[in-house]
């Protein structure tokens, strides 16, 4: 595990070689200013699970608030676009049209290639035409 914040190293049980680092500021860390010391503290709580109905547990409700990030990530990054918006794809420089909306996607149809790209939204920005 990355070492968070500047503090004192702790080793994680039974994994050896394994470091948690107390951080000294419980609202952010310095590496990436999100994490705290509940989140250190929660590494340490799921590291100690010891047996697999408790670790299934844990990772459906990861996996369920995850989702819920995702969804809610996504509606408000597509918020900003309509059908028929003129976009980018941000890392591959394609342009497009907007065609349709999914839960999670949006679809632009490529100008060039006449492609259809399934796309999430934060990966988008509006062209001006």
């Amino acid at each position: 595990m990355q070492a968070l914040g500047s503090g004192q190293v702790t080793r994680r049980p039974g994994l050896p070689g394994k470091e948690i680092k107390k951080m000294s500021n419980p609202t952010s860390c310095a590496t990436c200013g999100r994490a705290s010391n509940a989140v250190v503290d929660a590494a340490r709580a799921i590291g100690s699970i010891d047996n697999l109905a408790d670790l299934k547990l844990v990772s459906k409700e990861v996996h369920s608030r995850w989702m819920v990030l995702s969804r809610v990530t996504a509606a408000t990054a597509a918020a900003q676009f309509n059908v028929g918006d003129k976009v980018r794809l941000r890392r591959r420089g394609i342009t497009g049209v907007i065609t349709k909306f999914g839960p999670k996607n949006i679809f632009v149809r490529s100008d060039v290639t006449n492609t259809v790209w399934r796309c999430h939204p934060t990966l988008l920005e509006k062209v001006s035409d």
